[in-house]
């Protein structure tokens, strides 16, 4: 395996370059598509960068909430060390489903402080999420963490250069497993789904059911129980029992009227390419209507954020409420 790689004389760890690799990929796609999905691109950009950064703190704290009782079995035997503490806390693992957990909050958080449909922006970016999470299951083959079980060549693969998996033990690579699922079967699936418009949170059930019956029978193949073992399943398959249901309330499109974004804003244009207002004069379309008007100033006016056309445009937009 290749845990680090050398670039002028600093070793760089291959986790985290194809993870940043991975998520910059997707954010570039979601904000370079936004406009056929009726979004602004820099609406999309810092979503995408609020769900990065939540994701973040979700994955580390969803790991140590996992990792507490191994904590607690140090503790019992060794004295109190804060350092050791601050060290294990510092340099553990992150869990992916705590990641997609903070991922939407961060991008939850994120629309609400500019009063944004959620799930607008969680339908349009959550089909690029395979590709970011196809990349970092690389970097975990790299790494050598998140292996599978022992199993004999050719199946089985040796991590003697990995950081957490056993040295001198034939393992199964389903980190492959999991990276192939999301690049090869997920992301196309997901971007075939989302060429028509759907019902708000459709996209997202669907990821959530193709992904959590995948990751429930995957963990069957892992052999890293770092991240808890309860009743016999694992914290990760839990909340694959979890998710999958609520993917098939969202699919069915059950509460979608409810989930559909209240379009309550209005834009005022403070100039525009094609025409001057009089000085103090403002324009608005607000409501329903903001959907269908045709902007009477030309296609590049911007009057307001959810037709999807104003790209490119040089109007300075301010909401009101």
């Amino acid at each position: 395996m290749l845990p680090f790689i050398n670039v002028f004389g600093k070793d760089i760890p291959m986790y985290g370059l194809l993870m940043v690799i991975g998520a910059s990929l997707s954010i570039f796609l979601a904000c370079y598509f936004a406009p056929k999905r009726k979004l602004v691109r820099i609406d999309v950009l810092l979503g995408a960068i609020f769900a990065f950064l939540g994701g973040l703190l979700g994955a580390k704290l969803l790991f140590i909430i996992t990792d507490i009782p191994n904590i607690v079995e140090h503790f019992r035997h060794s004295p109190f060390n804060f350092q050791w503490l601050m060290h294990r806390l510092a340099t553990s693992g992150i869990v992916f489903y705590g990641g997609l957990i903070g991922g939407f909050f961060g991008g939850w958080v994120y629309t609400r402080m500019f009063a944004l449909d959620f799930w607008k922006h969680a339908d349009a970016m959550i089909p690029y999420l395979p590709l970011a999470h196809a990349f970092g299951r690389l970097g975990c083959f790299c790494a050598g963490c998140c292996y599978g079980r022992p199993m004999d060549p050719p199946w089985g693969v040796y991590f003697d250069n990995a950081i957490g998996a056993p040295h001198g033990v034939a393992l199964f690579p389903v980190q492959l497993l999991e990276a192939g699922f999301n690049l090869l079967i997920l992301f196309p699936i997901m971007l075939l789904f989302t060429r028509k418009p759907r019902k708000p949170g459709q996209v997202v059930g669907l990821y959530m059911i193709c992904y959590g019956v995948f990751r429930f029978c995957n963990e069957y193949l892992r052999s890293d129980e770092i991240r808890g073992i309860f009743l016999g399943v694992s914290t990760s398959q839990w909340i694959s029992l979890c998710l999958v249901p609520i993917g098939v309330v969202l699919i069915l499109g059950i509460f979608s009227d409810k989930l559909a974004g209240k379009k309550h804003k209005v834009w005022r244009i403070v100039s525009s390419e094609y025409n001057q207002p009089e000085e103090g004069e403002e324009y608005a379309i607000e409501g329903e209507a903001a959907d269908e008007a045709e902007c009477q100033y030309g296609p590049q006016c911007a009057v307001c954020t959810e037709c999807g056309e104003c790209e490119p445009y040089k109007e300075s937009q301010q909401p009101t409420e």
